[in-house]
């Protein structure tokens, strides 16, 4: 049994290289009739999904008022400083007399983070907003 596991894995990783250097083949035909274009390899994942998860693309949409990440948003303002997951729980509640859940949270900062939108993660579990850290590099600097 494990042995026909494996050979049908080495059967299917030769398939693969085969298709890989029939495509390499076809993109460098293309490319040559084409004009040279070259197309840059992206590891797929690293590919973004749709536009909105291209670094320092525009938000199609404003981000709701009521949302964890506008109170998440207005609790960092307010600190004027990174906060702790924890911290900013506390301060939402109090602030806004919503209960979050941690891992919702963490959530959605962190799919904002990987986009470069908004937030920025200091320390393991800390964030901060990046407008702040922006100006707090233009008084140092």
């Amino acid at each position: 049994m494990v042995n026909d596991l494996l050979s049908l894995i080495r059967e299917k990783k030769q398939l693969i290289a085969e298709t890989q250097a029939e495509l390499d083949e076809a993109m460098r035909e293309l490319q040559a009739e084409a004009g040279a274009i070259v197309l840059p390899k992206i590891p797929p994942a690293q590919r973004p999904h749709n536009r909105r998860m291209i670094a320092g693309s525009p938000r199609r949409r404003r981000r709701r008022t009521d949302s964890s990440l506008a109170w998440s948003e207005a609790v960092l303002n307010e600190a004027g400083q990174n906060l702790h997951i924890d911290e900013m729980l506390k301060r939402i509640e109090q602030k806004f007399h919503q209960k979050v859940k941690k891992t919702t949270l963490v959530g959605n900062l962190a799919r904002r983070v990987k986009v470069h939108d908004t937030f920025y993660r200091s320390a393991p579990n800390t964030f901060g907003l990046l407008a702040l850290r922006k100006e707090k590099q233009l008084k140092v600097g």
